[in-house]
């Protein structure tokens, strides 16, 4: 296996992979009371998910779901001194822009965000809080209480500098979701989803992170308590036990999202 640190961010994980930025997430951030716990995932039930994601793209039923983007915002908790985050509604729109990538491994399109929002809290909780606690535009929305809470290294993490968001199409997290079925996993009930906090070593300037170790949302599935992750061959844009790390980060993105070319495009 390629570590992350040898090789472009990878976009598909393997279990192995899953640790080493989880490794590396831990080894660059903490919170200010350097609070063991800081680091938790996230597991909420795929049902109850996908069923606030219906709630709130109903607050804009004309985006079409190919085209319903989520940014995760990333937050802190004083209470429980642990990270959690929030979830924004909005549109991956138009035809894409003019290609940033001579290779065209993705397309970027133009991202308008919606004052629409769940949060999924420590604990797996989805609640219902609006823009509460949150500072910044419609488009690009942060969490004070993040910034002043979590360290970079032996500093605060900088707003404008720091990742604060990050943004998935809802068709990648269906797909993880389907790519993950099997007749040894027939129940919906029993899936769960997953999203952890991890960093993999950046070759700085890099045009999509100012800082060398970004903080990533990373998504896989769980089903009856079980990863669904294993070491086995990689395929982009295949996730059959696997996490996925098809995201756009803001900053240094925050008006646009990249479609990689893995992932079938909007039409």
């Amino acid at each position: 296996m390629a570590a992350i640190a040898d090789s472009p961010r990878a976009l598909v994980m393997n279990q192995d992979m899953v640790n080493e930025g989880r490794s590396y997430f831990t080894q660059n951030y903490r919170d200010s009371g350097s609070n063991p716990s800081f680091l938790n995932d996230l597991v909420v039930n795929w049902t109850d998910f996908a069923a606030a994601v219906a709630t709130l793209s109903a607050n804009e039923p004309t985006i079409p779901e190919d085209r319903l983007g989520l940014r995760f915002i990333h937050r802190y908790n004083t209470t429980t001194n642990c990270w959690y985050v929030t979830v924004q509604l909005c549109f991956i729109s138009g035809s894409p822009l003019p290609d940033p990538d001579p290779n065209r491994r993705y397309e970027s399109y133009q991202l308008v965000c919606f004052d629409n929002y769940f949060d999924i809290m420590d604990g797996g909780v989805i609640a219902w809080n609006g823009s509460t606690g949150l500072s910044g535009t419609v488009s690009q929305r942060w969490c004070p209480e993040y910034f002043n809470n979590v360290y970079y290294g032996n500093n605060k993490v900088v707003q404008g500098s720091n990742v604060q968001s990050v943004t998935y199409s809802w068709f990648a997290l269906q797909k993880l979701r389907t790519d993950n079925s099997d007749q040894l996993r027939p129940n919906d009930q029993l899936f769960s989803i997953v999203f952890s906090s991890s960093a993999y070593k950046a070759t700085l300037p890099s045009p999509e992170t100012d800082v060398e170790y970004p903080h990533c949302v990373v998504a896989y599935m769980k089903y009856d308590g079980i990863n669904c992750l294993d070491n086995g061959f990689i395929t982009l844009g295949k996730f059959m036990n696997k996490a996925a790390d098809y995201n756009t980060g803001c900053p240094k993105r925050c008006a646009v999202f990249l479609w990689n070319s893995d992932i079938p495009r909007p039409a």
